[in-house]
């Protein structure tokens, strides 16, 4: 949904301070409960981390343990799954005017991307919920338009054509040439699969991201192309776009 074909507004203070009490309540429930037991330790920043533990608690239909019921489980889910967009991607929070009503959205600034959240969220659960269902969402976000600023995926980024130290100076690395170009040559096959099998490892990581993971799931990745598109795929690649290897 673009800002074109829908009324926004920002979102006031206090209806964030609400967002922002409601996140806190969710990561208490969850440290009250057996939840905290799994790992998974959600901060209520839109961290990876929150992503996660609301995927948790559909696979384990664990609703109860942090909301009264489940439909209550959507409106809570769609202000946490808001706070991942507006922290991992750069969305604004904001009140979409739909015909019907005035409901709780975030808009990014960059592309005037306009997320209806709770509507969106209650959209995509509403089939066989299965255990990677926010992951999933975020991906289609993501991928529901090319248009993105510097800083929202950064092993996309590295492969981009770019000013010198540019890229350095907004992530403060810079990628290893091999992963890069490792990268470049997946997503030149499949961008979308490329992009939604390193997944949320390009968003869980502190000062810099994890190299060796990074290399270990683009080498999964590859072997999957063996699988998908066979052993020569690469050769096939160099032979369709010599220039990614030059």
């Amino acid at each position: 949904m673009v800002a074109r074909y829908v009324k926004t507004e920002f979102l006031d203070a206090p209806s964030i301070a609400i967002i922002g009490a409601d996140a806190a309540g969710f990561v208490r429930a969850w440290r009250s409960s057996s939840l905290a037991t799994t790992g998974i330790e959600p901060d209520g920043i839109g961290s990876v981390s929150d992503i996660n533990a609301l995927d948790y608690i559909i696979y384990e239909s664990a609703y109860d343990l942090v909301t009264p019921d489940e439909s209550s489980f959507i409106a809570l889910s769609a202000s946490i799954f808001g706070g991942c967009l507006k922290h991992l991607l750069g969305f604004d929070w904001c009140r979409v005017h739909l015909p019907s009503s005035s409901v709780l959205g975030v808009k990014h600034p960059y592309n005037e991307l306009v997320i209806p959240l709770e509507a969106t969220v209650a959209s995509h659960l509403s089939g066989e919920p299965q255990y990677g269902n926010f992951a999933a969402l975020f991906f289609n976000v993501l991928q529901s338009t090319h248009v993105w600023p510097l800083g929202s995926h950064f092993l996309e980024e590295s492969t981009w054509s770019l000013s010198p130290g540019e890229y350095k100076l907004h992530w403060g690395f810079s990628v290893p040439e091999s992963l890069s170009r490792k990268y470049l040559h997946l997503s030149a096959v499949d961008e979308a699969y490329a992009m939604r099998e390193v997944g949320l490892l390009a968003y869980d990581w502190n000062g810099v991201p994890a190299w060796s993971e990074i290399e270990g799931r683009l080498a999964e990745i590859e072997s999957d192309y063996v699988s998908i598109y066979g052993s020569d795929w690469r050769e096939r690649l160099k032979i369709q776009s010599p220039q990614l290897f030059a």
